[in-house]
Order: C-alpha cells, then structure tokens, then sequence
C-alpha cells in the first residue's frame, strides 16, 4: 500500500467517525468528499485502512447487525 494514500485516506477516515457507529456505506461517503482526485480504488484503500486503525485501536468496529466503525472514545481521568 503507498503510504502516501494510506495517510491521506487514515486522516480522512478519522475525521470522517465520531464516537457515534456508523455504517461503512455511510463512512465512504463522509471520506469520499475530502478526497477528490484520488487515484486508485478509495473502496479498497478505505477498508485497508479501517483494518490497521483498528488493529492500531484507533477505530472500534461493532459487529452489530449493522457492522458499525466508530473511534474509540477517549479515556476519561
């Protein structure tokens, strides 16, 4: 994967989620928008991405039904 991709398309996902789930139809097109011009399958970019943000535990994924992608809430001290 360019890296150069993955962190445009990462910041975009990242803006694009809240604490709220939503659908990843719906998150493509958030991410979508913020990304015109972009060369290559932005489908597939997004999925690999929500894959490693989650991994990273940056992203929380809810296996529903629905399948939601939320960011994980921050900690509270």
């Amino acid at each position: 994967m360019d890296m150069d991709k993955y962190e445009a398309v990462s910041r975009a996902v990242l803006k694009s989620l809240s604490t709220r789930g939503v659908r990843y139809l719906e998150l493509t097109d958030r991410v979508y928008p913020l990304l015109k011009g972009f060369k290559g399958s932005l489908w597939h970019y997004i999925l690999r991405c929500l894959r490693e943000l989650e991994s990273q535990g940056k992203v929380v994924r809810d296996l529903g039904p629905p399948v939601l992608y939320s960011k994980k809430p921050k900690r509270r001290r």
